[in-house]
């Protein structure tokens, strides 16, 4: 399962009511030393984050 489908799997999820409110953390899983921000890279440029911006329609 990719990063896209994953996060469709969580909005699904959250719009069936999976957690009261609806609220989910998406985190970087690589950096918690260094502040955990979620960034381009040098492998998936903006992909992760235009994966979030696709999913959640954030704009």
């Amino acid at each position: 399962m990719g990063f896209q489908s994953s996060l469709q799997s969580v909005k699904q999820f959250l719009l069936e009511g999976g957690t009261k409110p609806p609220i989910v953390t998406i985190n970087s899983w690589n950096e918690w030393t260094e502040g955990s921000y979620i960034e381009p890279d040098t492998i998936h440029g903006m992909g992760y984050l235009e994966a979030i911006r696709t999913v959640f329609k954030l704009e």
